[in-house]
């Protein structure tokens, strides 16, 4: 519990009063301990949960936007849990981010890739940016086609119909990508956006063991 409110450590006391025996381990302490705590815990525990205050500018809060539960992990989540939240009436979509460089005729940038599934995003609409001006995007990228930020067009000097390098996969800029419904504002962005097709992946030969890929899961109900 990182929550100044402690909500979660009065629920664990109260659980163990009543219960006698809590069964679940409490771990009560300040955020910026939190990364040490979590590396001690996971080497005994298979579930760990996090109760963080509600701040606008975290993960939790940009990840509620575009779905009702979001599961973050460092491997792919099991697939077993995947059918049980669809037999529960839960919509699952399937998102990986991970950094890479981008190739274009002109240069090489650092960009935050993020390939996204068919439903994505499960809450709220993306927006692109064409020669029709801003609009709702009725989909994700096409297969073969990738969406970048304006700083990401701006960096490599590409516009809408030009082409780059992404691993060991060539893609078509099919259009400028100007809103994530997910994602937190330009502060707190590392390095800029180029989204694809989760189909593309495999053409990339990007995704290695040892590779530093975000597996998240979102979850929306009915």
């Amino acid at each position: 519990d990182i929550d100044p409110q402690r909500s979660l450590a009065r629920w664990h006391g109260l659980r163990a009063r009543q219960a006698g025996v809590p069964g679940i381990l409490l771990s009560d302490l300040s955020g910026w301990r939190l990364a040490a705590e979590i590396d001690r815990l996971r080497r005994a525990h298979d579930v760990l949960i996090v109760d963080s205050p509600p701040q606008v500018e975290s993960d939790a809060k940009a990840a509620i936007r575009a779905a009702d539960l979001v599961l973050v992990a460092d491997h792919e989540v099991n697939s077993e849990f995947i059918s049980e939240a669809s037999q529960r009436g839960l919509t699952p979509v399937r998102i990986l981010t991970f950094p890479s460089m981008v190739v274009s005729a002109t240069g090489n940038q650092l960009a935050e890739i993020k390939a996204v599934a068919p439903g994505y995003p499960l809450r709220g609409k993306l927006r692109i940016q064409s020669g029709e001006g801003e609009r709702v995007a009725e989909s994700i990228p096409e297969p073969g086609t990738v969406w970048l930020d304006q700083r990401l067009l701006a960096q490599l000097q590409l516009v809408p119909g030009d082409s780059l390098e992404l691993g060991a996969g060539r893609f078509k800029v099919a259009a400028e990508l100007s809103f994530e419904p997910d994602r937190g504002g330009d502060l707190f962005s590392i390095a800029p956006r180029l989204m694809m097709n989760a189909v593309d992946l495999s053409a990339t030969a990007l995704i290695q063991p040892g590779s530093r890929v975000s597996h998240r899961t979102l979850l929306a109900g009915h």
